[in-house]
């Protein structure tokens, strides 16, 4: 973010499986519901990577080893499936 003083407040909760995706200004483009999207989603899912593509789509990979591609304009995924990296 470019502002450092800016602030989220809110229960754990309510951020839990959320990915708040902010423009290089600090604006808001959208949210994505993580639960939402992935209806078998554990409740205890743990997210150990993420990063952008050349293609500016959004990847976040879980701990067991799933890999979503996300378009950060929608916040829909790019695949029906994600990849199994094994």
């Amino acid at each position: 973010m470019l502002r450092e003083n800016t602030f989220f407040f809110g229960k754990k909760d309510n951020t839990k499986n959320h990915i708040f995706i902010f423009s290089s200004y600090g604006s808001l483009i959208t949210t994505v519901n993580l639960k939402e999207k992935i209806p078998d989603l554990r409740e205890n899912q743990r997210w150990v990577s993420f990063d952008f593509t050349d293609e500016e789509d959004l990847f976040i990979v879980s701990d067991d080893g799933m890999m979503y591609f996300i378009d950060p304009k929608t916040g829909d995924f790019r695949d029906k499936e994600p990849a199994d990296l094994g």
